[in-house]
């Protein structure tokens, strides 16, 4: 799609400024609304989002297709949508934000824009670098509180806080946790863009609706499924609330529960050696996921009954995602994607396409190199068997324009 759009109208003497996101939308509502406006008041020509497809960082799966979440996100205030394939999206922190970072700056992004409990840049910047170099003590405390059975996250902060107590309470909150994996990353690709810090308004766990604040996605979908049309209409966008409501009258929302047989299928056909190659993994996790397995009658049952205070909720999940896509270690990179699929843009943005680069951009995932394309077809294909579409939905999708 190189070299295909109209010469810009931006003179050489104003450089435009090009902010990126890295979200999952699921949905978009009012809190991504507000993030938007804000980095548009921050002095952005144009917005960039590097998106989820089908399953998202805490191993859940995306509530709408991606066609939909494109489109709420390019009405919400998104001039172009990209893709976050699965083999990055589903997956941990460092490796989430290792897909996303290198997609923006390979995009020539100048800014990278995220939600934070801690808007404090150089507090940020200060507990990355921590983490990036940190003393030989605190790893040695690491080591410790990890033998104790605290969870990764958990056991990172009290280390973190040993050394340097303002970082220990960056790390104790979700998005700060994530913010400082982006500023790690920033720093390894000696990456030039610029941190814009924008203030959560809401927790993003929290599962009751309330007028006065943001709402979080996870109020959302618990709203949607028990179809709580009222305090959905209060919580997103207007144009959200309708595309919303189309897709759930015409089947194409993903109902909770509705891949448990499936999962559970694929998990019990799997041989030990398989579990042992799955990515993301320590010692005993699969073997206690295997033991959950044999009395577990759904997914919400086997997650709860292989969680435990060291292994997290999602960390399991993700766990249990992977085996359920079969995906292994040789199949998940180490490194950053060379390719960015364009998934949606604004009419009005398109000359956005042409600032854009050096990183190859494509509009059809035919393009893409074979290991992403593979694991991404799979990813679209079982997704679709929750709402009863049929396969090959990464290759029919047509980029968006609103």
């Amino acid at each position: 799609m190189q070299n295909t759009f109209p010469d810009s109208h931006f003179s050489k003497a104003h450089f435009p400024q090009i902010a990126g996101v890295i979200a999952e939308y699921n949905p978009f509502h009012n809190g991504h609304l507000h993030h938007l406006q804000q980095t548009r008041q921050a002095g952005a020509d144009f917005i960039v989002v590097v998106m989820s497809t089908c399953f998202t960082q805490r191993g859940e799966m995306a509530v709408l297709p991606v066609k939909e979440r494109v489109q709420m996100a390019l009405e919400g205030g998104a001039d172009a949508v990209f893709a976050l394939p699965v083999a990055w999206s589903l997956r941990d922190a460092e490796h989430f934000a290792l897909g996303g970072v290198s997609l923006l700056n390979g995009l020539g992004c100048s800014m990278l824009s995220f939600g934070c409990e801690t808007p404090r840049a150089d507090l940020l910047s200060q507990t990355a670098s921590l983490l990036e170099f940190p003393p030989e003590s605190m790893l040695d405390d690491l080591h410790t509180f990890l033998a104790e059975g605290l969870p990764y996250p958990a056991a990172l902060a009290r280390a973190a806080g040993r050394f340097d107590p303002a970082c220990s309470s960056v790390l104790s909150s979700p998005n700060n946790t994530l913010a400082v994996c982006y500023l790690r990353q920033l720093m390894r690709l000696g990456s030039s863009m610029v941190p814009l810090c924008i203030p959560r308004e809401s927790d993003y766990l929290e599962t009751r609706l309330d007028a006065s604040t943001f709402a979080s996605a996870s109020g959302i979908r618990a709203a949607l499924a028990r179809g709580d049309w009222p305090a959905i209409s209060g919580a997103m966008p207007e144009t959200g609330v309708r595309l919303l409501r189309e897709a759930s009258l015409n089947g194409r929302i993903l109902k909770p529960g509705a891949l448990d047989h499936a999962v559970l299928c694929m998990l019990r056909t799997l041989s030990p050696e398989f579990w042992k190659q799955l990515p993301d993994q320590s010692e005993g996790l699969p073997d206690r996921v295997r033991n959950a397995l044999k009395t577990a009658v759904c997914l919400e049952d086997l997650l709860d009954k292989a969680c435990t205070r060291r292994y997290t909720r999602p960390r399991v999940a993700r766990l249990v995602m992977h085996a359920f896509l079969q995906f292994d270690r040789s199949v998940l990179p180490s490194d950053g994607p060379s390719q960015a699929l364009l998934l949606g843009v604004r009419r009005e943005s398109e000359e956005l396409l042409h600032l854009l680069g050096p990183m190859k951009i494509i509009g059809n995932a035919s393009q893409l190199s074979d290991s992403w394309r593979q694991s991404e077809e799979k990813a679209w294909d079982l997704w679709s068997v929750g709402c009863g579409l049929p396969m090959g939905g990464l290759y029919s999708h047509r980029i968006v324009r609103v």
